[in-house]
């Protein structure tokens, strides 16, 4: 991904720090639209072929996997895949840019703010086209993201974690520095790493995070040739969404 810091001690941290994180839940309320969506001829989930683009360490890839999808996963960090490569070494996982995927899908998902971390809005764009790309009739894409409505009404603020596992204890604190003007938030992260109560690692990596408008991403997805079908408040596909709602998940087919 662009603009980014997916390497070193983030990623070799990553899972603990999101060791929260309900990936399978997730992908229970995505399978949920899935099947809501594709036509019922096609909707035996061990004939669908699912891009998880952008996967990381390849949690939801997994998950889907383990749901009956035949599941790729496909990040550009090589580190984040060498992760995912050693959780799951009969699923595939490929160190690659989706543009430079060539073959059809019948479900397309990049989920935790993918798109936001692609950079500016022409990055989107090009994006969502190789979605496209990959998509056949009556294929189904699926994504979450930051909602800039949201964004400017209740600006990010300085959040803090620990997590402690196997005598390991995190302290991860995010700061963000939010740029409303050019629609940027600079993540700037301090991760401290204690064995036995001695700190054995630090590390500050940042991410650069891009918000956009719902209408800002109709309008990139209208551009590569998708459209909307469905936008619902992250994890509630039956409530519609609100200007308050911090990430929306879209569901998206070809025009």
């Amino acid at each position: 991904m662009k603009n980014t810091n997916y390497s070193g001690t983030f990623s070799k941290y990553y899972d603990l720090i999101n060791k929260g994180k309900d990936y399978d839940g997730e992908a229970r309320v995505i399978d949920s639209v899935i099947r809501k969506y594709l036509k019922k001829e096609n909707s035996g989930k061990k004939s669908l072929k699912l891009a998880d683009v952008g996967c990381g360490t390849g949690n939801h890839t997994i998950a889907f996997s383990r749901m009956g999808y035949r599941a790729y996963g496909f990040d550009v960090s090589r580190h984040m895949i060498g992760i995912a490569r050693g959780k799951s070494t009969g699923l595939h996982f490929e160190c690659k840019s989706f543009k430079d995927v060539n073959e059809p899908f019948d479900v397309i998902i990049s989920l935790f703010d993918v798109v936001n971390a692609l950079g500016p809005y022409k990055n989107l764009v090009g994006f969502f086209s190789s979605v496209a790309k990959n998509m056949k009739n009556g294929s189904i894409f699926i994504f979450d993201a930051w909602n800039g409505s949201a964004v400017f009404l209740h600006p990010p603020e300085i959040k803090t974690k620990t997590i402690e596992w196997k005598g390991l204890k995190i302290e991860r604190k995010a700061i963000p520095k939010t740029d409303f003007l050019r629609q940027v938030c600079t993540l700037k992260y301090d991760i401290k790493a204690y064995k036995n109560g001695r700190l054995a690692e630090r590390a500050n990596p940042s991410i650069v995070i891009n918000f956009f408008t719902y209408n800002e991403i109709a309008s990139a997805l209208d551009a590569s040739g998708l459209k909307v079908v469905q936008a619902f408040p992250y994890k509630e596909p039956s409530k519609k969404i609100a200007e308050n709602d911090w990430k929306i998940n879209f569901v998206c087919k070809l025009r």
